[in-house]
């Protein structure tokens, strides 16, 4: 939290002087930043938003292998041993990350919009740029189901989260760039997501979004609650 406030804060207050150096962006630069060369501050805005999304991806991981480990280790059995439930156990460590990611999102949205703001003169991207990196908590809630589901009836199989994670950066970042079918960019929970300011907000996607975290989570926590634990 502490090094994504620092990293908001620095290049929040760049942002001036670095979209003035964008004006002579090669066109496939221009297009990684949201392809709108009269838009350019809102493509930097919208492409760290991205950036510190991708980060929380990495926590959102993390966080599920720390549960993983808390299993394979053994200390997960002696606490279910007891009447700590297998539901309330695993929805703990759920909803210490949940509530992680859209803290921390809010959090470095916040500082970057502040920082924004003052460097470019324009109070409007305080709440705009915190606005950008929360639509993003759908998306890395669907990541966090996808491992959930794993650990709960694939337990071996938890790391391939990072295939998933590997996969949404690629297309993130480069998808614009990339001669890939629409089919395999819609793959991506990231892609889903609205580049604000630079698009328009769509509600329907994050509801869509937050509903299949929602499954996966629910899939999970059955399956976890009627496989045998898996210590090593």
């Amino acid at each position: 939290g502490a090094a994504l406030v620092v990293a908001a804060a620095v290049y929040g207050g760049i942002t001036g002087p670095i979209v003035d150096a964008f004006e002579d962006l090669p066109e496939t630069m221009i297009d990684v930043m949201g392809g709108d060369p009269s838009r350019l501050l809102d493509g930097y805005v919208s492409t760290m938003a991205l950036s510190f999304a991708i980060v929380l991806a990495v926590f959102v991981i993390l966080g599920l292998l720390g549960a993983r480990g808390e299993e394979t280790k053994g200390r997960a059995e002696p606490v279910l041993a007891t009447a700590t439930s297998r539901s309330a156990w695993l929805g703990g460590h759920i909803a210490v990350i949940a509530a992680g990611v859209a803290v921390l999102l809010a959090v470095s949205g916040l500082v970057l919009g502040i920082a924004t703001a003052v460097s470019v003169s324009d109070a409007a991207y305080v709440w705009d740029t915190t606005a950008a990196h929360l639509v993003y908590v759908p998306a890395l809630l669907v990541l966090l189901g996808i491992a959930v589901l794993l650990f709960g009836l694939v337990p071996g199989a938890v790391g391939a989260t990072w295939a998933v994670f590997g996969f949404a950066t690629i297309i993130g970042f480069f998808g614009p760039i990339m001669d890939l079918p629409q089919w395999v960019h819609n793959l991506s929970p990231i892609e889903h997501v609205a580049r604000l300011p630079l698009e328009e907000l769509s509600w329907t996607p994050l509801v869509i979004l937050t509903a299949v975290a929602a499954g996966l989570i629910a899939l999970g926590l059955f399956g976890f609650g009627r496989r045998d634990l898996d210590t090593k």
